[in-house]
């Protein structure tokens, strides 16, 4: 698997905070947004994007789930 970057939109550079390789099944990874990078409070999208900035995973969050500021929103 190619290395992966977490990013909270493609104008941003890209921060490399995710492991390269698979996950185990049922393991949990924990991303933390660096470089003053913030979730919108009005819900949307995350995108999971490869070494070549090619979207290889997303999900999305609505506004209630970013209603509660400090909450962890779970994928």
């Amino acid at each position: 698997m190619n290395s992966l970057s977490a990013e909270p939109n493609r104008a941003a550079p890209p921060h490399p905070a995710v492991p390269a390789g698979p996950l185990a099944p049922g393991v949990s990874l924990v991303v933390r947004l660096g470089g003053g990078a913030q979730l919108g409070n009005h819900g949307g999208e995350i995108s999971l994007l490869d070494a070549r900035r090619l979207k290889v995973d997303g999900v999305s969050y609505t506004a209630e789930q970013a209603a509660r500021e400090g909450w962890t929103v779970v994928f």
